[in-house]
């Protein structure tokens, strides 16, 4: 997510990320929401060999949305999927990456930011004197990992597992 984003009006917000988020960079509301709609669709613009700075949730609504995208996928490939379907799909992607960590043996203890990112204040722009707060970090993990369907400790659940061999 990117400054610019969180600079939209409440109602574009809600269009493009599809849930309330909150305008201040600062605040926890939100975040985890737009993190998980931007890792799926980064995931699709890479699986696409798109440029990621041209998609609408890198810097405005007015650029490539989901709607685009399939329409650039049914003119290059003659791949008729809609929208929700390279959701979908940006969803595989980041599952399948996860599936794959977890059995690296990454854990939600790996889930987590330098820990000058706690302690020190951030230096620039609208965040200046700010730090994450670890407690609320926490939270927002799990958010994270309740928007994504895995468990609270960031594991895929059996089923989605036995989806994802499927699809493999």
């Amino acid at each position: 997510m990117n400054a610019i984003s969180m600079r939209l009006p409440d109602d574009v917000r809600r269009q493009v990320f599809g849930i309330e988020t909150s305008v201040d960079p600062t605040s926890y509301e939100g975040k985890a929401g737009m993190v998980a709609w931007h890792d799926d669709i980064y995931a699709v613009v890479d699986s696409l060999g798109v440029c990621k700075f041209i998609t609408r949730g890198f810097n405005s609504p007015h650029l490539l949305g989901y709607q685009d995208l399939a329409a650039l996928t049914r003119a290059a490939s003659g791949l008729d999927l809609g929208p929700d379907e390279l959701r979908d799909v940006g969803r595989r992607v980041i599952d399948l990456e996860r599936w794959l960590n977890q059995a690296f043996g990454r854990t939600r203890a790996d889930d987590t930011l330098p820990r000058r990112y706690f302690d020190e204040p951030m230096p620039a722009r609208a965040t200046r004197g700010h730090r994450i707060e670890r407690d609320k970090f926490e939270r927002m993990l799990d958010e994270y990992y309740a928007a994504r369907g895995w468990d609270a400790d960031g594991q895929l659940r059996p089923e989605r597992e036995t989806e994802l061999i499927g699809w493999l």
